[in-house]
């Protein structure tokens, strides 16, 4: 149990569940910044194998399928600023209500994107020192818990329980002939 607790723990502490700066940085630029226009991208296929697929090593590369070209997309403040001079024109009334909700949704994301810009300032790695996830998998469930299991069937294997071992001949004669067996008892 203690070795799926600690491989649980340490799987953690490397996985994507762990906040890691430059993504959320990144991430908050995306928003204020917006994103380049992107060249066509043909498909790749996968290398490296399942070792790959749960680990970041070197030398592996991810399957992507084909992307078309993508235009350029304007940041969360022009879309704000484009919306806000839309505004005044509006005259139906559910137009008008949904112009303002993306108005209030632009001004919460560029309010969490400056924050999290403020908040990551200076930082480079995660708390054990990862610029980006080494453990590839969110559950590491998937691996610990086989692991642990696996380790109390072997220990169990291989040591004996002294009292066990000591009891079973008494066990092996009570099954066999019944002495000692009590009588059925009513509930």
């Amino acid at each position: 149990m203690l070795v799926g607790a600690i491989t649980a723990i340490s799987l953690v502490m490397i996985s994507p569940n762990m906040t890691y700066p430059k993504a959320v940085i990144s991430g908050a630029k995306k928003v204020l910044e917006g994103e380049t226009a992107q060249p066509a991208k043909s498909a790749q296929v996968a290398e490296g194998g399942f070792i790959c697929d749960l680990f970041a090593v070197s030398g592996c590369k991810k399957a992507e399928p084909a992307r078309p070209e993508q235009a350029a997309k304007p940041g969360a403040p022009e879309k704000l600023a484009k919306l806000q001079e839309k505004l005044p024109s509006l005259s139906d009334a559910k137009d008008l209500e949904k112009a303002k909700k993306d108005i209030a949704g632009l001004e919460k994301s560029i309010k969490k994107a400056e924050e999290d810009l403020k908040k990551m300032e200076g930082q480079t790695t995660s708390m054990v020192g990862l610029e980006k996830p080494f453990f590839q998998l969110k559950n590491p469930g998937l691996i610990s818990i086989p692991l642990g299991f696996l380790l109390v069937i072997l220990g169990s294997l291989l040591t004996r329980d002294k009292r066990a071992e000591d009891m079973w001949d008494e066990l092996y004669v009570r099954q066999n002939t019944g002495i000692n067996a009590e009588a059925a008892s009513a509930h």
